[in-house]
């Protein structure tokens, strides 16, 4: 069989999923756990419209925040606060013994610092400035 190496700026939604989930089995035969579930809390308004929130995961007793965002109207009224809260509480019932998460300096890395993230490691390099930080926050069960 005659193999290639192809490469795209568009990848579809269905080869990125192949990928995603080719590992995931081969992670969950590897490990031998399957506990992979995801979750979402957000913030809304009286119209049901989605003004913030967080999506995450959990396995392996590990959370991990992939994103936390707010719109700009409602930042810095403690909203910010309360969602971060509501995922370590998910945590927490999931029985993980940390979470984890990652933000670039012009986000919020200070943020995290206030409520407890310890930072592991800043990764530096990237052009104009920008550097990503890396975080973890130990849970208590």
């Amino acid at each position: 069989m005659k193999m290639h190496i192809e490469s795209t700026d568009k990848p579809t939604n269905e080869e990125i999923e192949h990928i995603s989930e080719s590992l995931f089995q081969y992670n969950c035969k590897a490990s031998g756990i399957n506990d992979f579930r995801p979750f979402a809390t957000y913030l809304k308004n009286e119209n049901n419209e989605i003004l913030g929130g967080i999506i995450g995961w959990t396995r392996w007793s590990w959370a991990h925040i992939e994103n936390l965002w707010i719109s700009e109207n409602y930042r810095k009224l403690g909203y910010g606060k309360k969602l971060l809260e509501e995922a370590e509480h998910i945590a927490r019932e999931r029985k993980c013994k940390m979470i984890d998460l990652d933000t670039f300096n012009f986000q919020a890395p200070e943020f995290y610092k206030k409520y407890g993230y310890e930072e592991l490691f800043v990764l530096n390099g990237i052009d104009l400035g920008v550097t990503k930080h890396f975080f973890q926050k130990k849970l208590d069960n």
